[in-house]
């Protein structure tokens, strides 16, 4: 992998438990180093209520989402449920205009992991989906860029719920409401909801108030409406922005503000 910082590229190392499942699509995780923190502050995103999910059961009669897993050689529970394809199956769903987004997800995890803030190893990351599963990146993992092996890297990890190599869990899913996940975090973590609602902010005055702090963003995985999640509900928001943004640019400029109050 080659970086503009001059680092070497790093071996590649793919999951035993992936390697079959390359054969037949093209989805691909592998590993790479981070430095160890030189403190113990750490950073952790939770991009909650993402519109990531296999099709669900309603659907898989659906005549499009059918033919679809048939021509994949997939069971239709298999797929991800995805608007670009299944938009007019999905509009029989609660909550439609919040799902089938994946890409959003795939955005949001590539700008995470592939930040300064990872690399130095103060970054944690999780994608808490609509129906209450929570995916957990090693800080070293390397997903694929393009989208279409994105999804079937995913597909693969809600089937086998795990991507392991050697002992080493790269992606990790896990049946979870984002209010238990709030609650596994360190002690006196500062939890902060990033949401247009909030009390306005800048990113100055955000990186002076998160400074040598253990800090928990929370933000939107979804493309329209608000959260549902009455634990988010109680918590104290914030905006960065007089406008709506989309999740990756509300995550940039977190992750922004993490490397500046880490200077």
């Amino acid at each position: 992998m080659c970086r503009s910082n001059g680092m070497t590229a790093h071996k590649k190392v793919c999951s035993k438990s992936l390697q079959a499942h390359l054969q037949q699509t093209p989805a691909q995780a592998t590993l790479i180093k981070t430095r160890p923190a030189n403190n113990f502050v750490m950073y952790t995103f939770i991009l909650a209520e993402s519109a990531l999910e296999t099709v669900p059961k309603e659907l898989w009669g659906d005549a499009s989402i059918a033919a679809e897993a048939k021509r994949l050689k997939r069971k239709p529970g298999e797929l991800l449920l995805d608007s670009s394809r299944h938009l007019a199956a999905m509009r029989k769903l609660k909550d439609w205009h919040k799902r089938g987004r994946p890409d959003i997800a795939h955005f949001c995890a590539l700008l995470a992991l592939d930040s300064k803030l990872n690399q130095s190893g103060k970054l944690h990351l999780y994608v808490h989906t609509i129906n209450d599963r929570v995916v957990k990146f090693d800080p070293g993992v390397r997903i694929p860029r393009v989208y279409n092996r994105f999804c079937g890297l995913m597909q693969d990890l809600f089937r086998r719920k795990h991507i392991e190599y050697e002992g080493k869990t790269l992606l990790e899913l896990e049946d979870k409401t984002v209010g238990k996940l709030l609650k596994e975090l360190p002690k006196k973590t500062l939890v902060i909801v990033l949401d247009a609602s909030g009390e306005k902010t800048t990113l100055t005055k955000l990186s002076k108030k998160i400074k040598d702090k253990n800090v928990c963003f929370v933000l939107g995985g979804f493309p329209h409406g608000v959260f549902d999640s009455p634990e988010l509900k109680k918590l104290p928001k914030a905006s960065i922005s007089d406008i709506e943004l989309c999740a990756w640019t509300v995550l940039a400029d977190a992750i922004a503000a993490c490397e500046v109050a880490d200077e």
